[in-house]
């Protein structure tokens, strides 16, 4: 299964809903994934959480002793998780302020032990239980979950710095400050993402975004702004965006050119995708998804094109400070310099490669 068809297994069995909800964390949401729906059709449950094993694996190669999980919310999907790995099963269970092992459960010491959740917004439960299996003398092998809804960095490869932000409504305040550059910022409230446009927007001056409606003063609202660093042979981050109107459609062509070297992450109404959801082709630079998206869709694509760094290019972490910098001897791949810019390699260069110059940029090599 694919990202998009579990998003489907959501919608068919009401699993995902909306309206107005006071979450574990105390924070309120328009959206509320209640997991434990899937689990009302036995073959439903055993399918999502078939797929789970399968990316488990994929991640995880030692011998699973264990599967434990909080009570409520992820009982079901831990307890039928442990049942397709073949191993043994516990839960948490809330006492007072803290989670507790309780029922005679014991973990044996040097338990290989995967913990799973079925939603993870804000990681609160999670990580008090956390908190308690880190005391024992066991092997925590990772945390699986079904839905993933806390903040999280979009590329690991992208030398950014990151300004983040958390803001307390006031039913008044609308703009509230961070600091990002080329219009990348995520805006979080109570958890769920914002839309831009729709929900927010953003300033020239990259220092402050401005919601369409003050939040209350039992709203949360996160910001992630990115900041690039300026210097040589930098990362290039470009975001493009494409809201369905009008009528359904399934193809989408990026106005920018891909080379197959490109990171290219697509993000569906905020949910990123897995490339198994979706066709991408270099040649044309399209996005192709197998079954049309209804007006109203939000389609985020984030690329990012590797420059020349190496790990051993020093930077501290502020904007445009660089102690050294290394370029490999060989360039393989065509390359443009933007206009009214100026780039410098360290010689002797080897060129497989075309570098194209406007007029109004230089190339230096030293």
């Amino acid at each position: 299964m694919n990202d998009q068809e579990i998003l489907n297994l959501f919608e068919t069995t009401g699993a995902i809903q909306h309206g107005h909800f006071i979450l574990s964390s105390g924070k309120r949401s328009g959206t509320y994934c209640q997991c434990s729906k899937l689990f009302i059709d036995p073959r439903v449950g055993s399918k999502v959480c078939d797929e789970l094993k399968t990316r488990v694996n994929e991640q995880i190669t030692s011998k699973i002793d264990l599967i434990i999980s909080p009570a409520l919310g992820g009982l079901l999907v831990g307890y039928e998780l442990a049942r397709s790995i073949g191993c043994k099963f516990m839960f948490y269970e809330r006492l007072g302020e803290q989670f507790e092992l309780r029922r005679g459960f014991s973990i044996k010491e040097q338990a290989n032990v995967l913990f799973v959740e079925d939603v993870i917004t804000t990681g609160k439960s999670t990580n008090e239980c956390l908190e308690n299996l880190n005391q024992m003398n066991i092997n925590l092998l990772g945390i699986a979950t079904i839905v993933d809804r806390s903040i999280e960095v979009l590329f690991d490869n992208f030398e950014t710095i990151e300004d983040r932000k958390t803001h307390t409504g006031d039913g008044t305040t609308t703009k509230f400050g961070v600091l990002y550059s080329d219009n990348n910022v995520s805006v979080f409230q109570n958890g769920i993402k914002l839309k831009e446009t729709t929900d927010y927007s953003t300033d020239a001056s990259g220092t402050f975004v401005t919601l369409i409606v003050a939040p209350s003063s039992s709203d949360v609202i996160d910001l992630v702004g990115t900041n690039s660093i300026t210097s040589l042979a930098q990362n290039s981050h470009i975001r493009e965006k494409f809201s369905v109107s009008g009528t359904a459609a399934t193809t989408f062509t990026l106005s920018t050119n891909t080379s197959i070297e490109d990171n290219v992450v697509v993000y569906l109404n905020g949910v990123r995708l897995h490339t198994d959801d979706y066709t991408f082709t270099t040649a044309n630079d399209t996005i192709v998804f197998a079954s049309s998206r209804p007006v109203g869709d939000i389609i985020d694509v984030d690329i990012v094109t590797a420059g020349f760094r190496t790990s051993n290019h020093n930077s501290k972490s502020e904007t445009g400070t660089h102690l050294s910098f290394q370029n490999k001897n060989t360039l393989d791949n065509d390359l443009t310099i933007d206009a009214n810019h100026n780039m410098m390699f360290v010689g002797p260069l080897t060129a497989n490669a075309t570098i194209t110059v406007p007029s109004t940029a230089t190339l230096t090599i030293v």
